[in-house]
C-alpha cells in the first residue's frame, strides 16, 4: 500500500505520477482513514520537501527491501531534515527503526521504534503505526522479551484485521510465530502457518509473507528434532526469496539451509545451498555487515567439506577466507577457523599444528564464557566447542598417547558450562568416594574411563560406536513400551552390559556410589538396566546417578529433615484445547498428598493455582521441589505444563523460565511426570533440558523420567521414594529401593512401570 511504487512516483516529479499518487492518496483516506500520502503531497506542494530528500527516501525503502539496511542508512543521512514536514520525517524514521532492526542494531531500533509509535498515537496515519508497532515488539523479541513482544504483535494483528492491512497482518502473524517458537512453544507455527499460506496464496499479498512463515517451520521442526522436514521448510523459504528483490536475505536463508542440510546428514544438499549463498553475497553491495556474512558462508563450506571428509580442501577453503580477511571481523569467524582447522590437521595426523589450532579455539571459547554472565548461556556456548574437545581428546588419546592429558581435557569440558572461563586443573579432578564411569565418543569408537580416589585408567569398548547405539536406541525403545517382550530387551541390556561394564568392572568399587558420565548416544541410556550374565541390574548392585559436570558429582545427600521446606505442584488444569494433549492424571493428586505429609513446612499448588506465576513468586525455591503432572519433551526441549487456556497461549514451565529463578536453596527437584529426563539425549550441554536448566538455576540433584511413565505406578514409587529419603537414604539409594519395591509387585516386572527415573546432578 505505501510501497516503493507509491514513493516512486512522489520522487519521479512526472505530472501522470503525481496524479496518480494523488488518486491513490484521496483512496486510501476515504477507504482507510489513512491520510498519510495525502499529507506527504502536501507537504511537497508547500514546498517543505526537497525533491533530494524525496529520492532519497526513495532510496532508502528500495535499499531496506532489497535486504541492504546499512545503504538505508546512507541515503537517509542526504534528507534535509530541517524543511521535512512532519508526515515525511515519520515515514524517513520508520525506514531508519527498519534499517536498524535488519543491521542487529537493535536495541537502537527499539528505542527509535517507542518514539515513532508514541508521535504516531495522534495521527491517521494506520500503516505506518502499524509497521512501527511491529517493529518495536520484534526488537523487543530479539532482546528477550517475548512475553511483551507476542503481546504487542496479538494486538497488532486484531487491529490490522480490522483495518484491511493484509500484507501487514501477516508479517505480524509470522513474527508472532517466530517468536513463540524461541519461546519453547513451536505447535503455534502449525495453525498460523496454515492460516497464513491459505491466504497469501489467495492473495496478491508480498512473497516475504510465505517466506517468515517458512522459515518458522523450519525453525519449530529442529526444535521439535524434524532434521528433515527442517531443512525442507528452509529451503522452500529460501526459494520463496527468489521472487523478492531481496538477495541479502535469501543468502542468509539459503546458509542458515545449508546448516540444516548438514544437521540432517544431507552433504550434498549442504553444498549446494553453501555456494547459491556465497554466490548471491557476491551480488549484494559490499558493507561491513555483507562481508562478514560473505565470510561466514566461506567457513561454513570448509565446514561443509571437512563433514564429507575433505579435510585438505577444507585448509584450502580457510586458508582463501584468510586471503580474504588475515584478521577474522568477528568471535564466531575466528572461533570457527581455529576449530575446523585444528579437526582437519588431527584429520591429517599433523598433529603439532592440529594440536596448536585446537588449544587456539579452546582459547578463543575460553575468552568468550568471561563475556557471558549467565550459565544458561555460557552451556549454550559450550555445546559448540564440543567438536575441538572431542577431536583434542582423541588426538591426545592417539596421537600424543597421553591418557593423563585426555582426562584432563575432558575435564574441562564437562566443567566449562559452570565456570566464566575454561580452566584446566592443576591436578586431575577425582571422586571423595566411589566410582566415575565416563564415556567419550570418539568417531567410530567410544572409549571409556574410570576414576577413583586413586586414579583415572583408559579402556576401549570394543564394538563399534554405530553398534552401541543402534543397541541403546533398541532398549530405550524396549524399556519405554509394556508391552515389548522382555527377553528381547534383557539380551540388549547383557549385551551392553558386556561392553560397556565389563571391561572395567574389575576397577569398580563394589558397595559404593556409581556415577556414570555419558557421552554421545549414552547419554540416553538408562545405566540400570543393563545386566550381567547372572541375569543382575547394575542397579542392583550400585545406587547410581548421573552427572553431567564433575564439580556437582560428589553433592551432598538431599535429607530430609523436620523443617525441611518444600513446594508441591500437582495436577494443573489445562483449557479445553490442551485437555486432549494432556489428559486428566488420576493418581497426581493422591501422590502430591502423600509427598506433602513429609513436608509440615510446604506449599501446595493445584488445578487452576498451579501456574507460572505463582511458582515464580516463590524466591528463592524451597529445597524440595516436587512436579506431579504432565511433561513433555521436543528433541530434547523439555518443559512442564501448568494452568493455562490455550495451546496458542499455554503456561509451561521452560528451561528458559527456569534460567531465571533461584534453585539455589533447593537440594532436590523431582519431576514426576513424562519425558522429563530426555533432553540428556543431546548431552551436558544442552541448556534446552529441563534437568539441565534446574541444576544451573541452583538445585543440587534432579531426579527425572527417561519415557512417559505410568501414573500409577508412579505414584506408589514416589510414595516408597520420599519414605526412604526420610529414613535417612541418599536420592539414588532411594530411589533404587523405591524402583525395587514397584517391580516387585504384580503385573510391574515391566522395566516401563519401574526404571524410568534416575538421579541427575
Amino acid at each position: 500500500m505505501f510501497n516503493r511504487s507509491a514513493l516512486a512516483w512522489l520522487a519521479s516529479g512526472d505530472r501522470i505520477d503525481r496524479e496518480a499518487a494523488a488518486r491513490l492518496g484521496r483512496v486510501l483516506r476515504n477507504k482507510y482513514h489513512d491520510c498519510w500520502l495525502a499529507d506527504v503531497l502536501g507537504e511537497i506542494r508547500r514546498g517543505q520537501i526537497s525533491a533530494r530528500s524525496v529520492r532519497a527516501l526513495k532510496d532508502a525503502a528500495e535499499a531496506n527491501a532489497r535486504g541492504d539496511p546499512e545503504s538505508a542508512l546512507r541515503e537517509m543521512e542526504k534528507v534535509e531534515i530541517g524543511r521535512a514536514g512532519t508526515a515525511f520525517r515519520l515515514r524517513m524514521d520508520f525506514e531508519r527503526a527498519y534499517a536498524m532492526h535488519r543491521s542487529l542494531r537493535t536495541r537502537e531500533c527499539l528505542d527509535a521504534a517507542e518514539r515513532l509509535t508514541e508521535e504516531l498515537s495522534n495521527k491517521l496515519y494506520p500503516w505506518l503505526k502499524g509497521g512501527a508497532e511491529i517493529e518495536h515488539a520484534t526488537c523487543a523479541g530479539l532482546l528477550g522479551r517475548e512475553g511483551q513482544a507476542l503481546s504487542e504483535l496479538r494486538q497488532d494483528e486484531q487491529e490490522l484485521r480490522q483495518l484491511g492491512f493484509l500484507d501487514l497482518r501477516l508479517r505480524a502473524e509470522g513474527i508472532g510465530a517466530d517468536v513463540q517458537t524461541m519461546a519453547g512453544n513451536p505447535w503455534a507455527v502449525w495453525p498460523t502457518a496454515e492460516d497464513v499460506l491459505s491466504e497469501w496464496w489467495s492473495s496478491t499479498a508480498a512473497p516475504n509473507r510465505a517466506q517468515q512463515v517458512l522459515f518458522d517451520l523450519s525453525q519449530a521442526s529442529e526444535y521439535l528434532d524434524y532434521p528433515y522436514a527442517a531443512y525442507a521448510f528452509g529451503r522452500e523459504a529460501a526459494d520463496a526469496m527468489v521472487e523478492t528483490p531481496n538477495r541479502l536475505t535469501e543468502a542468509l536463508t539459503r546458509m542458515h539451509a545449508a546448516a540444516l542440510a548438514e544437521a540432517a546428514g544431507l552433504h550434498e544438499e549442504a553444498m549446494q545451498q553453501l555456494r547459491r549463498s556465497r554466490d548471491l553475497f557476491g551480488r549484494v553491495p559490499e558493507s561491513a555487515v555483507t562481508f562478514k556474512y560473505r565470510l561466514d558462508a566461506d567457513v561454513a563450506v570448509a565446514g561443509a567439506q571437512l563433514a564429507k571428509g575433505d579435510a585438505r580442501q577444507a585448509l584450502e577453503q580457510l586458508e582463501e577466507s584468510k586471503r580474504q580477511s588475515a584478521e577474522a571481523p568477528t568471535f564466531q569467524i575466528e572461533f570457527q577457523r581455529a576449530a575446523i582447522a585444528g579437526i582437519a590437521y588431527a584429520d591429517r595426523k599433523d598433529t603439532a599444528h592440529a594440536e596448536q589450532a585446537l588449544h587456539e579455539a579452546i582459547q578463543l571459547e575460553s575468552a568468550r564464557l568471561q563475556s557471558l554472565p549467565e550459565k544458561r548461556e555460557r552451556l549454550a556456548a559450550v555445546s559448540e566447542s564440543a567438536p575441538v574437545f572431542h577431536s583434542l581428546v582423541k588426538l591426545l588419546l592417539t596421537q600424543k598417547h597421553d591418557p593423563r592429558a585426555a582426562y584432563g581435557t575432558w575435564v574441562e569440558f564437562l566443567s566449562a558450562g559452570e565456570q566464566e572461563s575454561i580452566e584446566k586443573p592443576e591436578k586431575p579432578l577425582l571422586p571423595a568416594s566411589g566410582t566415575w564411569v565416563g564415556y567419550v565418543r570418539l568417531d567410530d569408537r567410544y572409549m571409556m574411563w574410570l576414576a577413583t580416589r586413586e586414579g583415572v585408567r583408559w579402556l576401549r569398548v570394543q564394538a563399534s560406536a554405530q553398534e552401541i547405539d543402534e543397541s541403546v536406541r533398541r532398549l530405550l525403545s524396549f524399556a519405554a513400551d509394556p508391552i515389548s517382550n522382555t527377553s528381547t530387551m534383557e539380551r540388549e541390556a547383557t549385551w551392553l552390559y558386556e561392553q560397556l561394564i565389563g571391561p572395567g568392572r574389575g576397577f569398580m568399587r563394589v558397595n559404593e556410589a556409581l556415577v556414570m558420565v555419558p557421552d554421545g548416544r549414552l547419554t540416553e541410556l538408562p545405566f540400570h538396566l543393563l545386566q550381567n550374565l547372572d541375569g543382575r541390574c547394575l542397579g542392583d548392585e550400585y545406587a547410581i546417578s548421573v552427572a553431567s559436570a564433575l564439580r556437582r558429582a560428589d553433592t551432598e545427600p538431599a535429607l530430609i529433615r523436620a523443617r525441611t521446606t518444600a513446594l508441591i505442584v500437582a495436577q494443573p488444569s489445562v483449557g479445553k484445547s490442551l485437555a486432549q494433549r494432556f489428559a486428566y492424571l488420576p493418581d497426581s493428586a493422591a501422590e502430591a498428598e502423600s509427598v506433602r505429609k513429609y513436608f509440615p513446612v510446604s506449599v501446595l499448588l493445584t488445578g487452576a493455582d498451579a501456574t507460572l506465576q505463582r511458582i515464580e513468586e516463590m524466591n528463592p525455591m524451597p529445597e524440595v521441589f516436587h512436579f506431579s503432572g504432565h511433561g513433555f519433551s521436543n528433541g530434547g526441549h523439555g518443559a512442564l505444563v501448568l494452568a493455562g487456556d490455550s495451546i496458542r497461549s499455554p503456561s509451561f514451565l521452560t528451561p528458559e523460565r527456569i534460567s531465571g529463578m533461584n534453585f539455589r536453596g533447593c537440594r532436590l527437584a523431582v519431576l514426576s511426570a513424562c519425558l522429563t529426563a530426555t533432553g540428556e539425549r543431546q548431552g551436558p550441554s544442552n541448556p534446552e533440558s529441563l534437568v539441565h536448566a534446574l541444576l544451573m538455576a541452583g538445585a543440587r540433584e534432579v531426579v527425572a523420567s527417561r519415557w512417559s511413565v505410568d501414573s500409577s505406578a508412579t505414584r506408589q514409587l514416589m510414595e516408597r521414594f520420599y519414605a526412604e529419603l526420610a529414613a535417612g537414604a541418599t536420592t539414588p539409594q532411594a530411589l533404587r529401593v523405591a524402583a525395587n519395591a514397584v517391580r516387585r509387585q504384580p503385573g510391574h516386572e515391566h522395566p516401563y512401570y519401574w526404571a524410568a527415573f534416575q538421579v541427575f546432578n
